[in-house]
């Protein structure tokens, strides 16, 4: 009798196991689509920063400077209106290169390694942007399939975490 009164709910959980389980492995399957869509983005920027910088760079040749001694000029200037001029080619200086290092790292990482050198070299201001942009995807690839099954395993791990702390809850009020 206690079985047909439970098996509504069993049939409920494990539905809802499913549904997690793909919703989670699909979400892995994205990682692919989001880190190419962010290495575009941050290639943007990149782009962006090396067009400014060479801008600066020209006008401190017009000067007869190298653009190491134009910023330092302005940082040592009592001018209150350079010394912010000069902070701010330096940020866009110091900038770039974060930048370039962050791409250059992602760039070069492998299938396995890549989603550690991605959390590790992640901008988040750029990865804020991608997310409000993001173009979901499915990629047929390898990768896509390896992502897949990590997320299989994970859900996996978390819904076995929820059940033995569920029946842990329930046999301990007993």
């Amino acid at each position: 009798m206690s079985s047909i009164f439970f098996y509504p709910f069993k049939f409920l959980f494990y539905t809802l196991e499913r549904v997690f389980t793909f919703i989670i492995a699909v979400s892995f399957i994205q990682f692919p689509q989001f880190s190419v869509q962010y290495l575009q983005r941050l290639g943007g920027h990149i782009d962006e920063l090396s067009r400014i910088i060479s801008r600066y760079r020209g006008i401190a040749v017009e000067s007869g400077k190298t653009l190491e001694n134009f910023i330092n000029i302005h940082l040592k200037s009592g001018n209150p209106d350079f010394l912010k001029s000069g902070n701010l080619m330096l940020e866009n200086v110091e900038r770039l290169e974060n930048l370039k290092n962050s791409y250059h790292q992602i760039s070069l990482a492998d299938d396995f390694e890549m989603p550690i050198v991605f959390i590790k070299n992640i901008n988040f201001d750029i990865m804020k942007k991608t997310w409000l942009n993001y173009d979901p995807g499915l990629s047929f690839s390898l990768e896509s399939f390896i992502y897949g099954i990590i997320g299989i395993i994970v859900s996996i791990i978390i819904i076995s975490f929820f059940k033995f702390f569920v029946f842990k809850l329930m046999f301990k009020r007993r």
